[in-house]
C-alpha cells in the first residue's frame, strides 16, 4: 500500500510505501500495549515502561506462538485488537491476504472472490506457546462447529451436509479494511461489518454498516443496519463502539432517585 504525505503548509508532498500500517492499539492487562499491524498480519505486545516487544503473534512473520489449527486459526489484515481481562486477544480478521481470497489491495472489494471477514478471539497458552481460537463470528454462515447458528434468521455451518469451507468463503461478509469487535459486560460481543453493500437484497443503502450483538456461542441475537455516510464514500463507517449511555442516562426512574443520585447526573 502507498500513502501520500504532505507538509502542514501544503507546499510539499511525497509518496511512500506504507509497509506496516498500525491499524489498532489498545492497553493490555499487564502494563503493556497491544498493537495490530494490518499490512504485516501481525499483533504484538509492547511493554509500556521499556517499549520492548514482549511477544509476537503472526501467521506470516516469525511468531512466538504457533497456531493450534494451522489453517483455520490464522488471521489476516487485523483491526480492532484488544486484550481481555482473561488475557485473550480479540480482533477483526479482515482476511484480504487469506489463501483463496482474490482481493489483496485497497479498492478491490467489488472483484473479491472467496474472501470473508470475521471477529475472532484467541486464547494464548504461554506454556505451549500456542494460540487457539476460543470464539469467532462470521455472517451469515458459520464456520465454527460449536455454533448452533450463524446469525439472526440463518442456520448453516460446516456440520451441515453439503456445506464446505469454500462455499462459506463465497457467501460470508467481507471487509477489505476496517470493522470492529468489542466485548460487553454481560459476556456478549458487539461485532460490526462497517461497509457492506446490498448483499442479500435486505437494504437499499450502499456501504451499510451491519452491527451485531453476539453471544459466547457465536450466535447473533440482535442486528442493526445503518446507512453509509454518503453514497460515493467507499469505506462507509469505521467501527461501532458500545456505550452505556449517551449523556449519563440510567435505568432508574428519576422519581425514585435520591437528591444525591440526581446530583451526580448534572
Amino acid at each position: 500500500a502507498k500513502c501520500e504525505l504532505g507538509g502542514s503548509g501544503g507546499d510539499w508532498s511525497i509518496e511512500a510505501v506504507e509497509w506496516s500500517h498500525a491499524s489498532a492499539v489498545a492497553p493490555g492487562i499487564a502494563d503493556n500495549f497491544i498493537v495490530a499491524f494490518r499490512n504485516l498480519n501481525l499483533v504484538i505486545s509492547v511493554a509500556i515502561e521499556t517499549s520492548e516487544i514482549e511477544w509476537r503473534l503472526s501467521p506470516s512473520l516469525p511468531s512466538d506462538f504457533a497456531f493450534a489449527d494451522p489453517v483455520r486459526s490464522r488471521f489476516y489484515n487485523p483491526h480492532s485488537v484488544q486484550q481481555l481481562l482473561n488475557g485473550n486477544i480479540v480482533l477483526m480478521d479482515d482476511g484480504s491476504m487469506r489463501p483463496n481470497c482474490t482481493c489483496d489491495f485497497d479498492g478491490c472489494d467489488a472483484q473479491a472472490d472467496n474472501c470473508y471477514s470475521r471477529a475472532v478471539e484467541y486464547e494464548l497458552d504461554f506454556e505451549r506457546m500456542q494460540a487457539r481460537v476460543s470464539w469467532e463470528f462470521e455472517f451469515p454462515r458459520s464456520v465454527s462447529l460449536t455454533n448452533a447458528t450463524a446469525g439472526v434468521g440463518h442456520l448453516s455451518d460446516l456440520s451441515n451436509p453439503g456445506t464446505t469451507l469454500r462455499s462459506i468463503e463465497k457467501t460470508d461478509y467481507y471487509l477489505n479494511d476496517g470493522g470492529s469487535v468489542y466485548t460487553l459486560g454481560n459476556g456478549n460481543y458487539v461485532v460490526s461489518f462497517t461497509y457492506i453493500d446490498n448483499v442479500f437484497g435486505d437494504t437499499q443503502w450502499p456501504n451499510a454498516t451491519r452491527t451485531f450483538e453476539v453471544d459466547a456461542r457465536g450466535q447473533a441475537i440482535a442486528e442493526l443496519i445503518t446507512p453509509g455516510t454518503w453514497r460515493n464514500y467507499r469505506n462507509g463507517a469505521w467501527r461501532a463502539i458500545p456505550f452505556d449511555s449517551v449523556c449519563g442516562e440510567t435505568a432508574d426512574c428519576p422519581a425514585e432517585m435520591s437528591d444525591e443520585q440526581c446530583g451526580e447526573l448534572t
